[in-house]
């Protein structure tokens, strides 16, 4: 089973986050079926002829990248028996669990039930997007079966894989640097409109505005933020701020209290959230979670603090993520970002 503390460490936050589009849940898709696994890249149900998303990636020097490679995509050759692939596929295919039972198979594991299927992912957080990672091994440790880590990342009208293929000891060796190699991928659309394959058009994202606090560094988030910053802890931990609008249904404050708690492995409330907030945009329902075991790699424990508010046909999602320490200190300042604000009229 994948070890979430593996990764967070300091300065290297990918906290267990965020459904078409939701950064505030942990996203279980249906997605395309696997193309990784083979070399005759793409089968039936292939890559979009029109993708609505740029993903760019920084593959460590070490790794040789391997040519003719998929394109979009990208093959690399770790070591002397490690094979990574990266793929694209349009649509959302087969589901999670129909490619995370595929590569158990690949590796001679039992498939695994749905409700296993979101006990075993690990979510990477990317902008406002989440890569669901999950560990294969064959169970003979001297089998020349080789093991599998494999990322799924859902996005509008496409899905990505990233697949690394190699004998256990090998797996375990490099184990690190592909998570940072997928923590580090960035998304981008490839115009205003995120149409893509679905032949949609997104709404632009309202202004806020707001004062940034001190400390608080803005990031690149995707372009479904209104804000994004990260904060850097004392003691080397590190926060995600983020502020992202939704139109239309996003579920009830229950539901999406119950989302984050989720993502700290935590029981989920069985009565409305009651703590709100007044700010000059109104009252916000507002939470702040710590998780009851350690998901960090120094035993430290996950924590977020969230507020809500549903305002000129949006619910605003303010959202800071990290290790307990890093988002308990700023606590205060998130408060004050919530209370200052303004969200516009419509």
């Amino acid at each position: 089973m994948l070890r979430a503390s593996s990764l967070f460490r300091a300065g290297a936050l990918c906290m267990l986050l965020l459904s078409s589009c939701r950064e505030e849940e942990i996203r279980i898709y249906r997605v395309a079926a696997d193309a990784s696994t083979r070399p005759g890249f793409p089968p039936s149900g292939g890559p979009s002829s029109r993708a609505a998303w740029e993903i760019s990636w920084q593959a460590p020097p070490e790794w040789q990248e391997e040519k003719p490679a998929p394109s979009p995509g990208a093959r690399f050759r770790v070591g002397a028996s490690g094979q990574i692939s990266v793929t694209r596929l349009s649509g959302d295919g087969g589901g999670v669990r129909a490619n995370v039972n595929r590569w158990r198979k690949q590796v001679g594991l039992p498939p695994l039930l749905e409700a296993e299927i979101s006990e075993r992912a690990l979510p990477i957080e990317i902008g406002s997007d989440s890569l669901l990672v999950f560990e294969a091994y064959p169970q003979d440790e001297n089998s020349p079966t080789a093991g599998i880590l494999g990322g799924i990342l859902p996005l509008r009208g496409e899905t990505w894989f990233f697949k690394f293929s190699a004998p256990p000891q090998v797996l375990r060796e490099h184990y690190q640097s592909f998570i940072e190699f997928l923590r580090k991928v960035v998304i981008s659309p490839l115009s205003n409109s995120l149409a893509g394959a679905a032949g949609e058009e997104v709404r632009p994202v309202p202004k806020l505005d707001y004062t940034t606090p001190d400390g608080w560094e803005p990031s690149r988030g995707s372009a479904m933020r209104a804000a994004s910053f990260l904060i850097a802890g004392t003691r080397g931990g590190e926060a995600d701020f983020a502020v992202i609008p939704f139109p239309g249904d996003v579920g009830s404050p229950l539901e999406n209290v119950n989302r984050w708690r989720k993502q700290l492995r935590l029981a989920p409330f069985e009565t409305d959230p009651e703590d709100t907030i007044e700010g000059a945009s109104g009252k916000f329902i507002i939470t702040h979670l710590v998780s009851e075991e350690p998901l960090f790699d120094n035993g430290a424990m996950a924590a977020i603090s969230g507020a809500m508010l549903t305002k000129a046909a949006y619910t605003w999602f303010f959202k800071m993520t990290g290790d307990s320490e890093t988002v308990q200190e700023n606590r205060e300042k998130f408060e004050a970002f919530v209370r200052t604000a303004v969200i516009p009229e419509p």
